[in-house]
Parts: C-alpha cells; structure tokens; sequence
C-alpha cells in the first residue's frame, strides 16, 4: 500500500532540526522505493534579525516586482526572464504568501487574481 506523508510542513510548524517528513512508500514486489526521497526539514525557532529583514524584504520585493493587478480582477505573475505566467512557476511563486493572505488585504487579492487568472487559462487549454 501507500502510506502518507506528513501534512503541514512549512514555516511556523514545531519540528526537530533534523527531523524527516516521510513520503510515500511504493512496494514493488519485495522491495520498498520511498518516492520522492526523505528530507531534512530544518526548522529555526529563533532567527537573527538580519535574516527576518532580508525575508521580508524578498517577500515584499517579488509581490512589487512580479506582479501586475488586471483590470478584468485577475493578477498577472510574472514567473521567468520573459513576461511569462507559468502555472506551476506561478504557484510555486506566490506559495509564501497563503499563510498571510488572511491578515494582509493585498495578498488576499494577489492570490484571488491569480486563481482567476490560472482557472482562465486552464479552462482555455487544460494541455
């Protein structure tokens, strides 16, 4: 069978320095092949205020400089060295900001743009 993984890793969570998130196990005949791989997961509880500025920095830098609000309430995410939306790119991109949408009206709308505007491009072309 299949086991699961560890749901909700992420930034914030209590976890070990060095304790694994399992993945799934895949049994092929007597041999068991964990895909994709264990990984360390290194959470920090307490960072230096050097690394928190330049985080939010970068977080505040990519949303004004990747991002362009449409009038049609749909958000543009620039993902590459061209004007491109890429959706995986796209969602990979904007992934740091969900935890904050809540709190953060301009998130909240980046996001939403962004649904609408992935939701567009996926119901024209699902290839």
């Amino acid at each position: 069978g299949v086991a699961q993984g560890a749901v909700g890793v992420g930034m914030g969570l209590p976890l070990s320095r060095h304790e694994h998130v399992d993945s799934p196990v895949l049994e092929a005949g007597d041999m068991e092949i964990q895909f994709p791989p264990r990984f360390p997961v290194q959470h920090h509880t307490e960072l230096e205020p050097q690394v928190l500025e330049m985080c939010e920095k970068l977080l505040w830098n990519t949303r004004d400089t990747t991002v362009t609000y449409l009038p049609d309430n749909t958000t543009f995410v620039i993902t590459g060295d061209i004007d491109d939306l890429w959706v995986r790119d796209s969602c990979a991109q904007v992934h740091p900001y969900i935890r904050f949408a809540k709190a953060e009206p301009q998130l909240a709308q980046l996001l939403e743009g962004l649904i609408r505007k992935l939701a567009f491009y996926i119901q024209y072309d699902p290839y």
